[in-house]
């Protein structure tokens, strides 16, 4: 009788500390949901009628952070980047790396992909060429908001000659329009997204561009929990790279 009660008594006692250890288990595996902002730039990321996003990126988040459980939120790309830098959403997926932005950014090692890009401006057929950064005095240049480009053609650019569009395809329309005498483009991206519209509407690449090899990078916000696992994911990138590099390195540059 003695031994029935102790055993009781220890199974009481142990009770707590089971329960504790199953708690702090769950809060173990337990992670947060992963919020990725990400803009309408297939083949990257797109959305269908009913919101749901595909992609490249969006099946490289789905494996790259499968238990996040990544959900993607639209936004125009400036918008995503303000959303990110709140911390209304955790992750961009596909971002050039900035001072400027690092304050805002924790920025993931190592890059997603490098990729050799050409940045060039596109004009109409009947628009004069542009050589040299002489050539943008007096034009009205249009440009991505809230787009970065590590290469140097943005510095020879007269600030008051740029004006920001919310997105691609609204840069396409102020070309057509011509609101603006040319837009600033990777050909790598405007290629892809538009080739359609270059053949119709006779658009062509100035003659001034600059090729260069540039860096992707995966950027958390500052006031994400996210941050907590930044080895843990950083592991990741490293350990999927070289399956995806090659599907990437076809991608068009990081805006």
């Amino acid at each position: 009788m003695a031994r029935s009660i102790n055993r009781c008594l220890s199974v009481l006692l142990c009770l707590p500390l089971v329960g504790t250890l199953l708690l702090t288990t769950g809060a173990a595996t337990a992670k947060p949901t992963m919020l990725v902002a990400a803009d309408n730039a297939p083949p990257y990321h797109s959305y269908d009628d009913n919101g749901q996003a595909r992609g490249l990126l969006v099946e490289f988040a789905q494996e790259w952070a499968a238990d996040f459980s990544p959900r993607f939120v639209q936004c125009p790309w400036a918008r995503c980047l303000k959303l990110v830098a709140s911390g209304e959403a955790d992750v961009l997926l596909w971002i050039t790396r900035t001072e400027e932005r690092e304050v805002d950014f924790v920025f993931l090692d190592p890059p997603i992909s490098y990729e050799d890009i050409t940045l060039t401006l596109v004009l109409k057929a009947n628009s004069p060429d542009i050589t040299s950064p002489e050539d943008f005095d007096g034009k009205v240049i249009g440009m991505l908001r809230g787009a970065s480009f590590s290469l140097p053609i943005l510095a020879d650019i007269p600030p008051e000659n740029l004006i920001r569009a919310v997105s691609d395809e609204q840069l396409l329309q102020w070309l057509l329009a011509d609101k603006v005498d040319a837009i600033v483009s990777a050909q790598q991206v405007f290629e892809h997204m538009h080739k359609g519209v270059i053949d119709a509407q006779k658009l062509y690449y100035a003659s001034y561009q600059i090729t260069g090899n540039e860096p992707s990078y995966i950027a958390i916000s500052r006031h994400s929990p996210l941050l907590q696992y930044r080895e843990l994911l950083e592991s990741r990138i490293q350990k999927l790279r070289g399956k995806w590099q090659q599907k990437l390195l076809t991608a068009p540059t990081a805006p």
